[in-house]
């Protein structure tokens, strides 16, 4: 579209394009551009700052340009990937600056989080929060005033819940495997009508009684690891009297109703979705057959039009509904056959990582494919030599790459230089204690110059150095040491200036952040030249 167009557009229109696109690709791609636009991209007002996993350059930028009073949307993660971004993010901002803010998450490992949340009350607008926190609070109770606004909360624990909260409509308890019930009552979320836990439903059935709040629940997501579910499930949904939707997820598996028996206990929902993952089971042909076989009465093609697949890859077979539970990511382990009950159903279309263990010839059916993954025992070396190069030519979305077995794969290096590639993992089978690159560092920065994130294990402190200081772009980097490393104090101040005054690179960006957790190091820094956008 050529900027005199653009420039026609209606302004809502124009916010409308805005919402799909991230808050840093909207300053890079929109400001500056003409006046017009600069005057749309600063008034703009419903800025969603997403930073988890995000570049610190791109970090860098949204926090130095654009003003919190227009973000509806934030989430902060203090992980491997961005460590101590919480501390840097409110090192710069105050959360009630955010007095527009809808929707807050918050993913830390940090163990004193909480002074930065006490004045979440303030957020009058604020009505969804998302909290996954490695340390436990110690004190709830300022956290908790906002509690009573919230439409939607996701946490850890079930111990925020003991206050009254009128307005929440959706809860999620993610890490929480004993019976929350004495935290579940309807005197205290009189509204909840959508209710996502991972329990098992033999907990559940040993306390449901009038007093809980399953009577109100309309929408359940359940995780749940029971082995045979079909007796208590029947129990279970004949006491949800007002559910109408149903996700259910059934790890490890072992017996579980055909479609004939889920017709009469689901056949009240408006959705029923399921996942049903068996492991170390070997499933004839004429068990899938009859098993699918079930799912193809009127009931599930016609009046319901609920389709189910499977699926096997190394470790189990998958049974599941289309298309939420569709596989992602495959392996070449064995033939790759997904089976569905629709008959024009394309698998193909949402796989994005691929896990290449031997020879395989059908890249090209999978035009979304952004993820490839060598497993150590592929072989390159009965390659031809420009394999890989050719291999992403055909594959133009794969911008990450997993080399399990570096050692291969010197050959099919040699005079390649592989732009396309963002994203570097690069391992060896051996044991740890055992590693050596079998490439100098500086041959793999020059055949992916363009790599932004890099894990690798390293056998010396040199390595290191090389890769951070030879990759231009790279700003988020995970080093596994070996046992040269494990003798040294990686939290202390002095250590930190030993690394900045080791790299050129890191000489000149004082604010890299720097985590050592589980014999690695976790780097965030930003690229060796940050492109203005001015």
């Amino acid at each position: 579209m050529s900027l005199c167009l653009l420039n026609s557009l209606p302004v809502e229109l124009i916010h409308h394009l805005l919402e799909y696109f991230h808050s840093y690709e909207i300053i890079q791609s929109f400001f500056n551009v003409n006046e017009h636009l600069n005057r749309i991209v600063i008034n703009y007002d419903r800025y969603i700052w997403d930073f988890r996993g995000i570049l610190k350059c791109q970090f860098d930028l949204v926090c130095q340009f654009l003003q919190p009073n227009r973000v509806i949307y934030l989430r902060l993660c203090d992980d491997d990937e961005t460590p101590e971004q919480c501390h840097i993010f409110f090192s710069r901002f105050h959360i009630e600056q955010f007095v527009n803010l809808r929707s807050l998450e918050i993913i830390s490992h940090r163990k004193n989080i909480e002074p930065y949340l006490t004045d979440l009350s303030k957020l009058s607008r604020l009505s969804s929060i998302i909290l996954s926190l490695t340390h436990r609070i110690t004190s709830i109770v300022s956290i908790q005033r906002v509690f009573p606004q919230l439409h939607r909360l996701i946490i850890d624990s079930p111990e925020f819940l003991n206050i009254k909260m009128p307005e929440l409509r959706y809860l999620k308890l993610t890490k929480y495997e004993r019976a929350p019930f004495s935290y579940l009552s309807s005197n205290l979320m009189p509204n909840l009508h959508s209710l996502d836990i991972t329990l098992s439903l033999s907990s559940i059935l040993s306390t449901m009684n009038s007093d809980l709040i399953w009577f109100q629940i309309k929408r359940l997501f359940l995780k749940t690891t029971d082995s045979d579910i079909s007796f208590s499930m029947s129990q279970f949904l004949c006491k949800l009297i007002n559910l109408k939707h149903l996700e259910i997820d059934v790890q490890k598996a072992t017996n579980v109703p055909d479609g004939q028996q889920w017709e009469s206990l689901v056949s009240h929902l408006i959705r029923f979705d399921f996942r049903f993952t068996i492991y170390n089971q070997k499933l004839d042909n004429d068990t899938l057959e009859k098993y699918l076989k079930s799912f193809c009465s009127s009931f599930w093609l016609e009046e319901k039009r609920w389709f189910v697949g499977y699926y096997k890859n190394l470790s189990s077979d998958s049974f599941f509904t289309l298309p939420r539970f569709v596989p992602t990511s495959i392996d070449t382990s064995s033939v790759y056959q997904p089976l569905s009950t629709s008959s024009n159903f394309s698998f193909d279309q949402y796989i994005r990582c691929i896990t290449i263990l031997q020879s395989f010839s059908y890249y090209d059916r999978f035009n979304e494919l952004t993820s490839l993954i060598f497993g150590g025992k592929f072989d390159f070396n009965s390659k031809s030599q420009f394999f890989l190069k050719d291999l992403l030519q055909r594959l133009p979305h794969v911008h990450s790459l997993s080399l399990q077995n570096s050692q291969s794969t010197l050959y099919i290096l040699n005079n390649s230089i592989l732009n396309q590639i963002r994203s570097l993992t690069i391992r060896h089978t051996s044991c740890r204690s055992q590693f050596q690159l079998s490439i100098e560092p500086k041959k793999w920065c020059d055949v992916f110059p363009r790599v932004e994130r890099l894990f690798v294990s390293i056998d010396m402190t040199r390595d290191m150095f090389i890769f951070i200081d030879e990759l231009k772009y790279l700003s988020i980097a995970t080093f596994e040491i070996n046992d040269w490393g494990k003798s040294r104090d990686w939290s202390n101040e002095s250590t930190r200036e030993w690394i900045r005054k080791s790299s050129q690179r890191l000489r000149k960006d004082p604010n890299f952040t720097l985590l050592y957790s589980n014999e690695e190091i976790h780097f965030w820094m930003n690229e060796q030249q940050v492109n203005d956008f001015h």
